[in-house]
């Protein structure tokens, strides 16, 4: 029905914004269901690759929830043959910023994007190379905000009744690791 609208015009551009995979794209997005959401993607992906005027693709906001798991997202919707993107970074909190991780955090997880092996390697890097570039920049208030996201996330943790350490548990051992080595931190 959306692809028969779309090829009235001349051209057509559609973007899904998806954040994370399974569990951690619910975890993310409160609500969510992610195997509906692959579903109707996938249904989109097949509706509209019979109309050359229709441009569809994938966007994720790197934050600092989903860093970590950034080359696996790319390879799974490459794998999929489903275009992504990245390139609407979060801002607005140093929580949400992935500039404001703490640094000991943020070159073990340049470290494992880097280091991983993905289907179509080339590809992956190329999305991840300027974000990583971006994560690694340091903002003039760094030290006083690299906690930020650690503190709120926690608190909505409880709020919600969710788990961080459950939903993503190799990321979780970065913060369990560095927050254990330094004691004055929350």
């Amino acid at each position: 029905e959306l692809a028969e609208k779309f090829s009235k015009y001349k051209q057509a551009n559609f973007c899904i914004s998806i954040d994370g995979l399974y569990k951690q794209n619910d975890y993310l997005r409160t609500g969510s269901n992610f195997d509906e959401v692959l579903k109707n993607t996938i249904a989109y992906r097949d509706d509209f690759k019979l109309h050359k005027n229709i441009n569809m693709w994938l966007r994720n906001s790197p934050s600092a929830l989903n860093m970590y798991g950034l080359g696996k997202w790319v390879d799974f919707f490459d794998k999929l043959n489903i275009p992504t993107g990245i390139n609407n970074m979060l801002t607005d909190e140093p929580r949400n910023d992935i500039r404001y991780l703490p640094t000991a955090i943020k070159l073990k997880i340049k470290d494992h994007l880097l280091s991983s092996k993905y289907k179509n390697q080339k590809l992956v890097l190329e999305r991840l190379f300027p974000v990583i570039q971006f994560m690694m920049s340091t903002p003039d208030d760094h030290a006083e905000k690299q906690d930020s996201f650690w503190i709120h996330n926690n608190k909505l943790d409880e709020l919600r009744g969710e788990s961080f350490a459950e939903t993503f548990p190799e990321y979780y051992e970065l913060f369990k690791e560095y927050y254990l080595a330094t004691p004055s931190m929350p």
